[in-house]
């Protein structure tokens, strides 16, 4: 069977601070994407660099299984940093969140500085990885 994984990083640039933000999609800019795709024995991973959204919610256009909801299921909570904790899954890139790529991303926008956007790339990686292991450990939760 054939499976995608996938993971955005996104910049706000919206004015809203509370959890509107979450709804305001026009204001989310997508700054990477990573897509780790598993064909039987191939496994393969791809970094789109994007600086401008696609115009599209994805969620909307697309067939896709979001793993939330299954991770409530089992009774956990919090984003991707913190279900991973809570299932003892251990990160290289540990310490860097949604917060840290999102500064990141601006900070290179800024000054170009090609470390950054590599560190960036890393970190989105490590997500798209994760979340395969997350699948295989909400698998085997109880």
């Amino acid at each position: 069977m054939r499976t995608a994984y996938l993971d955005i990083e996104t910049t706000y640039v919206g004015a809203f601070t509370d959890s509107r933000l979450f709804q305001d999609y026009a204001n989310h800019k997508i700054t990477v994407v990573g897509i780790r795709v598993i064909d039987g024995e191939r496994d393969t991973f791809l970094h789109p660099v994007i600086a401008a959204g696609l115009g599209v919610v994805l969620d909307k256009k697309f067939k896709h299984r979001d793993l939330c909801p299954e991770c409530w299921k089992k009774r956990l909570y919090g984003g991707l940093k913190r279900v991973e904790q809570d299932l003892g899954l251990k990160r290289q890139l540990s310490g860097k969140d949604g917060k840290w790529a999102d500064e990141t991303w601006r900070t290179y926008q800024r000054n170009n500085d090609s470390r950054l956007l590599d560190e960036l790339l890393a970190y989105n990686k490590e997500d798209v990885f994760m979340l395969r292991s997350l699948e295989l450990a909400l698998a085997n939760r109880a």
